[in-house]
C-alpha cells in the first residue's frame, strides 16, 4: 500500500474530530464512485462518532444502485459545518454550492487537478477511484474498522470506475482496496449483476449508438446525439453520456467520444475515453478535466466539435499502427 495513504489517515481523522457537523458533497450527476463515497463516508462518520450531526448533500443521485436518500439542511448548518467534498475535481462541478459557504473544506479526489480549491486536500491523482482512497485511508484507521454496509458504498465505487477492474488505471492498491472490502462478507458476483446488468432497452439505445458511430481518421470514434434522439429515446443527455463505453472494446478505435445536446443551454457536452493516449489536455483546452484517458467537456458548439476533433487528430499522429 502506498505511503500515501498512511500519512494521510491521520491528517483525515484529525480533521474530522475537529468538528461536531460534518456536511459531505460531491460532483453533479452523480456516478457510483461519487455516491459510494459519499455515502460510504457518511454512515462509516455515522457508526463511529454518533454524537456528530452528518449529512449527505446534493440533489440527485443514480438509479445505478440503492442509494439512501439525500439530506436538506438550512445554510445555517453548512456555515458551522466541515464540508468534505469527494470524488470532484473543480468546485462548479460541486452539486449543492453552498460548500463553499462551509467553515472550512476538505477535498478528496482521484482527478487530475483542474482547480485548487479546499482547505486541506487528499489527492491522488490517477488513482481507480475515490472509494479507493476512502478504503485505504480507513485501512490505515484500525480502531475504526469498516463494516459489511460502508464496505458495500465502497466496493461500488471502485468496480464501476476502475470498470470492473479494466480499466488501465487498475494497479495493486486497487485490488488491495477491493480484497479488504471483500473479506467483509460482500457477493462481488451479485454486486456485480445489480452494476452492470442491463435492461432490454439499454441494449437497444446501445444499438442504436452504434448505428450512429462516424469515424474521424480511421482511430477516433465519435457519436453526436441531437435533442431529437434523447426525445427518441425518453433519455437525458447525462444518462446518455454515461454509455460512452459502449464504444469501448473495438480495436480499430483508439479514442471514442459522445456528444450529446444541452437543450437548457444550447451546447453540447461531451465524454471522451481512450485506450492507452493520454487526452487530458485537449480536454483542459476546452474547460473540461477528469483523468489521463477519461474526460469531459462542457459547453462546445459545433465549431468547437470540429475542433476537438482536430485536436485529438492531432494527438494520434505519433502513435505507430
Amino acid at each position: 500500500m502506498k505511503k500515501f495513504y498512511l500519512e494521510k489517515a491521520r491528517e483525515f481523522l484529525e480533521k474530522i474530530e475537529s468538528f461536531s457537523s460534518i456536511c459531505v458533497f460531491r460532483h453533479e450527476h452523480p456516478d457510483c464512485d461519487a455516491l459510494g463515497a459519499q455515502f460510504g463516508l457518511c454512515t462509516w462518520l455515522k457508526t463511529y462518532f454518533p454524537s456528530k450531526k452528518v449529512y449527505a448533500l446534493g440533489s440527485e443521485t443514480s438509479d445505478q444502485f440503492d442509494f439512501p436518500k439525500l439530506d436538506v439542511v438550512q445554510d445555517s448548518i453548512i456555515e458551522k459545518s466541515l464540508a468534505i467534498v469527494v470524488d470532484t475535481a473543480n468546485r462548479e462541478r460541486v452539486d449543492d454550492q453552498r460548500f463553499q459557504k462551509a467553515k472550512e473544506i476538505l477535498k478528496i479526489d482521484h482527478h487530475l487537478k483542474v482547480d485548487d480549491f479546499g482547505n486541506t486536500q487528499i489527492v491522488l491523482e490517477g488513482c481507480a477511484a475515490t472509494c479507493q482512497i476512502l478504503t485505504l485511508l480507513i485501512y490505515g484507521l484500525k480502531e475504526y474498522p469498516l463494516t459489511k454496509e460502508i464496505a458495500t458504498y465502497l466496493y461500488t465505487g471502485i468496480v464501476t470506475d476502475s470498470l470492473n477492474f479494466t480499466a488501465n488505471y487498475t494497479d495493486s492498491d486497487t485490488l488491495l482496496a477491493a480484497s479488504y472490502l471483500l473479506e467483509l462478507g460482500l457477493d462481488p458476483s451479485k454486486l456485480s449483476q445489480r452494476l452492470f446488468d442491463q435492461d432490454f432497452a439499454s441494449l437497444k439505445f446501445k444499438s442504436f449508438l452504434f448505428s450512429k458511430i462516424k469515424l474521424y481518421q480511421d482511430h477516433i470514434a465519435y457519436v453526436i446525439l441531437e435533442q431529437q434522439d434523447l426525445d427518441q429515446w425518453h433519455i437525458s443527455a447525462s444518462e446518455a453520456r454515461s454509455k460512452v463505453n459502449t464504444l469501448a472494446g473495438i480495436k480499430e478505435f483508439w479514442i471514442w467520444v459522445l456528444f450529446t445536446y444541452d437543450q437548457e443551454t444550447g451546447y453540447y457536452a461531451a465524454s471522451l475515453r481512450s485506450k492507452q493516449i493520454s487526452i487530458h489536455e485537449v480536454a483542459n483546452a476546452y474547460h473540461g478535466g477528469g483523468h489521463q484517458n477519461a474526460c469531459g467537456v462542457k459547453n462546445l458548439s459545433k465549431k468547437d466539435i470540429e475542433s476537438l476533433l482536430q485536436d485529438l487528430k492531432q494527438l494520434i499522429k505519433s502513435v505507430p499502427e
